[in-house]
């Protein structure tokens, strides 16, 4: 596998992407880390999540699932990444009408392939910042 690093994983309401010449600027509007619904089951209705990949330059698979409390798949948003420099690649999934049946913590799952790769490796870990909340509050 490749050496590949994710530097930052941000779930919110819309992610702006605009490509200038001198590189690629975000801006990310609302950053999420607890959202809240009266019952269950619930929708996510929008929202992006926001990834920056840095390390071994290369065209790369990139895999972005979003994991219940209980370990199911709910949704996920696949695309290509390219590193071919030291300031990595920005990929901005974009999410709608996630079913949410479950209270507790969603995790995000980022997942690369090299382009001469067979199988994706996980490279998210289980730091605060790779999950969202969802409370039920009556």
């Amino acid at each position: 596998m490749a050496d590949v690093k994710l530097n930052f994983l941000l779930v919110c309401e819309q992610a702006l992407v605009v490509n200038e010449d001198k590189g690629v600027k975000v801006s990310v509007i609302n950053i999420i880390n607890r959202i809240t619904a009266p019952n269950l089951p619930a929708f996510f209705p929008k929202f992006s999540v926001v990834t920056k990949i840095t390390g071994d330059k290369g065209v790369y698979d990139q895999e972005i699932k979003i994991v219940s409390p209980l370990g199911k798949p709910l949704a996920g948003a696949s695309g290509k990444s390219k590193i071919d420099d030291a300031f990595g690649h920005t990929f901005v999934a974009d999410f709608s009408n996630v079913p949410l049946s479950d209270s507790g913590k969603y995790k995000i799952e980022v997942s690369i392939k090299k382009d001469d790769e067979e199988a994706f490796s996980v490279i998210s870990d289980n730091s605060e910042n790779n999950f969202f909340t969802l409370d039920i509050v009556q």
